[in-house]
C-alpha cells in the first residue's frame, strides 16, 4: 500500500489530488483535445497520425483498465508477511502490467467499436470512429475517477512519478560511468522511436488504400439495380440514372461529375472520339467514408447508334477537356439515340 510522503503533506491536498487523479485528468483532456483536432481537420498529415496514435491505441485501454483496477496492487502490507484478507479484496495491477494491458485493451476496444459501427449501419471512417473512441474514453475515465475516489487515499492507484524520476536520474545523471548513461539514453530513444513507428504504421492510412468508388444504377421495381439500363434514347427527351459515389480518399473530398455523349470509331483495340457532347455536370462533397446518391438526367441531341455515354467522376475540378483517362472514375454505357419524330 502506498502511504503519503512528507513531501506530499508539505504541499497540501492540491498536490495529493493531482497525484491521485492527475493521470485520469490528462487522459480526459488529451482525448477531448485530440479528438477535436482530428475531427476538425486542424492537424493533417504526420501530425494527425501523432495525435491520433495515443488517442486510438493507448488512452481507451488505459481508461478502461483504470476503471477495472482503481486500487494499488496488494503488497502484503509492507511487512513481508502473508497477504491479509483485506488486501486480497483490493485487487490491482503493477504499472508495467497496467501499461501493457492498456495497449492490449485499446486494440480490443477498437475491434469491438468497429463491429458495433458496422452493425449499426455506420461507415467505418475517421469521424464516427474517433467520436465513439473519445466518448468511451471520457466515460471510462470519469468512471475510474469515481471508483478511485471511493477508496481510501492510501489505497488509490497512483502513478509513481517520484520513483520514475529517481530511476531515470540513476540511469543517466547518477550513472556509474558516461558510457552507461549514454547507453541508457540510447535505449530510451530507441524504445520511443519504436513505439512512434508502430503508431504511425497502425494509424496512418496506406497510400494504396485511397480510392473513390462509383456506380451507375437504375430503378427497377422500386429498387436501385446495376442493370436494366435504358439504351434506346430519343433526342430531346431526358433519361434518368442514379450515380452512387463513395469516398475512400482518406479525407473530405469535393467531387465533380461530368456526363458526355461520344461518337467513337474503333480500330482494333484503340477507340477514337470523333464527336463529343457534354450533357451536364454536377458537384458533390463527401466526407471520408461517406456515400451519396446523385440523380443524373441526360437529354441527348447527338444522333446515331453505338454512341458512348460516359459519366466521369473527378476528385476535384475536371480539366478543360474531360476524358476517361483523366477522370478519377468513369462509367460507360453504350446507347442508340434516334430522332424525336422516329425518322
Amino acid at each position: 500500500m502506498r502511504r503519503a510522503t512528507a513531501t506530499e503533506n508539505a504541499h497540501g491536498p492540491a498536490r495529493g489530488f493531482l497525484r491521485e487523479f492527475g493521470d485520469l485528468g490528462a487522459v480526459l483532456a488529451y482525448a477531448l483535445t485530440g479528438g477535436f483536432l482530428v475531427l476538425s481537420g486542424v492537424v493533417e498529415g504526420p501530425m494527425r497520425v501523432l495525435v491520433a496514435g495515443p488517442l486510438l491505441f493507448f488512452l481507451p485501454g488505459y481508461a478502461v483498465v483504470a476503471a477495472l483496477f482503481p486500487a494499488e496492487p496488494p503488497d502484503g502490507g509492507g511487512d513481508g508477511t502473508v497477504l491479509s484478507a483485506a488486501v486480497l479484496r483490493r485487487p490491482g495491477v503493477e504499472w508495467v502490467e497496467r501499461v501493457a494491458l492498456s495497449l492490449a485493451v485499446s486494440v480490443v476496444v477498437l475491434v469491438l467499436l468497429a463491429l458495433a459501427l458496422s452493425l449499426a449501419g455506420s461507415s467505418f471512417a475517421t469521424a464516427p470512429l474517433v467520436t465513439v473512441v473519445v466518448a468511451l474514453t471520457a466515460v471510462a475515465a470519469l468512471a475510474a475517477g469515481g471508483l478511485r475516489a471511493r477508496l481510501a487515499p492510501g489505497d488509490r492507484a497512483t502513478a509513481p512519478v517520484d520513483r520514475w524520476h529517481d530511476e531515470a536520474r540513476a540511469a543517466t545523471v547518477d550513472a556509474g560511468s558516461g558510457v552507461d548513461a549514454a547507453l541508457n539514453v540510447a535505449l530510451a530513444v530507441a524504445v520511443v522511436a519504436a513505439v512512434a513507428a508502430l503508431a504511425v504504421g497502425l494509424a496512418a492510412p496506406q497510400s494504396g488504400e485511397a480510392y473513390t468508388e462509383a456506380a451507375l444504377l437504375t430503378e427497377s421495381d422500386g429498387k436501385l439495380v446495376a442493370g436494366d439500363y435504358p439504351t434506346d434514347l430519343t433526342a430531346g427527351e431526358p433519361a434518368s440514372f442514379t450515380l452512387v459515389v463513395e469516398n475512400h480518399e482518406g479525407a473530405a473530398t469535393d467531387y465533380t461529375t461530368v456526363v458526355v455523349l461520344q461518337r467513337v470509331q474503333t480500330d482494333g483495340e484503340s477507340v477514337s472520339v470523333l464527336e463529343q457532347q457534354e450533357l451536364g455536370r454536377e458537384s458533390l462533397s463527401l466526407g471520408d467514408g461517406e456515400r451519396a446518391q446523385q440523380a443524373v438526367s441526360v437529354t441527348p441531341d447527338l444522333l446515331g447508334e453505338d454512341l458512348r455515354l460516359r459519366v466521369l467522376v473527378y476528385a476535384g475540378d475536371p480539366p478543360a477537356e474531360p476524358t476517361g483517362a483523366s477522370a478519377t472514375e468513369h462509367l460507360t454505357l453504350w446507347v442508340d439515340v434516334s430522332p424525336a419524330d422516329g425518322a
